[in-house]
């Protein structure tokens, strides 16, 4: 199922919605299904699941409302024409988010109500009607921005369902002094169960700047928590991406979060998804640009309870220096281990995957810390390969590591 809005005019805009079936058919004709006239051009919500055989459609309208329509498998409207109000408060909405409770759905969004930007929320019963008062309960009302921001390719706040029609919702929170991550949650009634202004999850930059390119991963967990990913920036498009558990009470429950991707290399926008693993953690995936421009790759890895103390063994950077160093180099290069490891073993390969060279341990053989594991810029066949960049992949039995390096010749 797709939905977009097309723009008819300079002021006149459409909501149309397509259901293609496993057969690449059109269920709702070529152009696709009119949910909504006057549908906000640029900001509008999205589709999300309500049960096995419904989606719920949301969207903001031109004069800064909120409206959503039920639809079944195929298409086809379950609630009123033009959809049912969310929220009329007149001033501009953003963010609209919506996750489904066993009593109906909840919808959170942010809008400039107060002037700056607060975050709110509102249920709708099965039937389409309003189930909290007025036009949403304030989910965090705050000084700076709370999850407000102008850009149509990312979600600046999402929400997460647990048992007993409790809802947790994530915002980018931009308060005096810093830029990060904050968490509420919701019970059936409404009502904040933690702290009003929020908990904070995670910085992203220790100032007042609000980076319209970073996306973070958000999750609910099996034990009545979340777990959230975001990056964190340490210097100009550069940073780590880190992972925090938030549990049913409001308590951060892995310190100040699990450093889950520690490479240094050059990120321009780290897209970060996050899903529950099944158990007390969850899996992070991302894309990055370590190899250099166009070279994206994507990354995964698992954060949890239950593996949060085990650190794979990579390569340490001294200090002043890299895990690879010389690097740029000529003739060849060393690296350092930062924990013993049975077998490490590093693999040089070209950008195009292909192996070009290995060394270091191999077998049972045990390495140490500090051990130094050097390549002469020869391949297998003891000829010098040719300058460029290369991979330098570390294998150990608790996983790989990569990073680059630069050959000159």
């Amino acid at each position: 199922m797709l939905a977009w809005v097309k723009i008819v005019s300079l002021d006149s805009s459409v909501l149309l919605l397509q259901v293609v079936d496993s057969s690449g058919r059109r269920l709702q004709g070529i152009e696709g299904r009119a949910i909504a006239s006057q549908a906000h051009y640029f900001w509008w919500g999205g589709l999300f699941p309500m049960d096995d055989s419904n989606v719920l459609v949301v969207w903001t309208t031109s004069d800064s409302g909120i409206r959503a329509q039920k639809v079944n498998r195929n298409g086809e409207p379950q609630w009123q024409a033009g959809g049912v109000a969310v929220c009329d408060e007149p001033h501009d909405k953003l963010g609209a988010y919506a996750a489904p409770v066993p009593d109906g759905t909840v919808i959170a969004w942010s809008d400039l109500r107060h002037g700056t930007w607060d975050v709110f929320a509102q249920k709708l019963n099965p039937d389409g009607t309003r189930a909290w008062a007025g036009d949403g309960v304030p989910v965090c009302v705050a000084q700076g921005r709370q999850g407000g921001m102008y850009c149509d390719w990312f979600e600046p706040l999402r929400a997460v369902t647990h048992a007993g029609s409790r809802v947790t919702v994530a915002w980018y929170d931009q308060r005096p002094g810093r830029t990060g991550i904050s968490c509420q949650s919701i019970d059936a009634n409404g009502e904040r169960r933690w702290d009003t202004l929020g908990i904070e999850v995670g910085t992203i930059v220790d100032r007042d700047t609000l980076f319209t390119d970073l996306w973070f991963g958000f999750d609910a967990d099996t034990n009545g928590g979340a777990v959230v990913t975001w990056p964190r920036l340490r210097e100009r498009q550069r940073y780590d991406i880190l992972a925090q558990k938030v549990d049913s009470l409001g308590q951060l429950r892995w310190g100040n979060g699990l450093d889950i991707c520690e490479y240094t290399g050059h990120w321009l926008v780290p897209r970060i998804a996050t899903t529950s693993d099944g158990m007390s953690g969850a899996i992070g995936c991302w894309s990055d640009l370590r190899f250099g421009w166009p070279n994206w790759s994507i990354y995964a890895q698992r954060c949890g309870d239950a593996v949060s103390a085990v650190v794979a063994p990579s390569l340490v950077r001294p200090e002043g220096r890299g895990s690879i160093y010389p690097n740029p180099c000529v003739s060849g290069t060393r690296m350092v281990l930062n924990m013993p490891a049975e077998g490490a073993r590093v693999t040089i390969l070209d950008v195009s995957g292909r192996v070009v060279g290995t060394c270091g341990a191999a077998g049972t053989d045990r390495s140490n810390p500090g051990d130094h594991i050097v390549w002469d810029g020869k391949d297998e066949a003891g000829h010098t390969v040719p300058g460029g960049v290369y991979v330098v992949r570390l294998d150990t039995d608790l996983g790989s590591r990569y990073e680059r390096l630069v050959l000159l010749r």
